[in-house]
């Protein structure tokens, strides 16, 4: 899920794998930078796979240009939608609904925010 701040747009999107959605991500914010409408800062939690992230981004391929703001441990208020997956999980729905609801879920929460 990626959200403006400024304008409160939210978008999401699923893949099999963690790993999966940066090309996809980075084309989306490469076309918006093209468009006039860069992104400047990033803010997710520590995590190694998000410094990462940030590297990647930066890199001469796709050169965004991104400051990461990193989140603190334990603040989920931080990500209120992606809260809305953890409840989903804590659910004990078997495995196989769990992915369709929670991916319905946060699509039909993306879009009426955005309303």
């Amino acid at each position: 899920m990626i959200v403006d701040q400024y304008t409160g747009y939210k978008a999401s999107a699923f893949y099999g794998r963690k790993n999966e959605y940066l090309e996809s991500l980075f084309q989306t914010l490469l076309e918006w930078k093209q468009y006039g409408l860069g992104i400047m800062k990033v803010r997710h939690d520590v995590a190694s796979e998000n410094k990462a992230f940030i590297k990647m981004a930066n890199c001469p391929k796709w050169r965004l240009h991104l400051v990461p703001k990193f989140t603190g441990a334990g603040t989920p208020q931080q990500n209120q939608l992606v809260k809305l997956g953890l409840m989903l999980s804590r659910a004990n729905l078997p495995l196989q609904m769990w992915y369709v609801l929670c991916c319905k879920a946060l699509s039909i929460a993306s879009h009426l925010s955005n309303l």
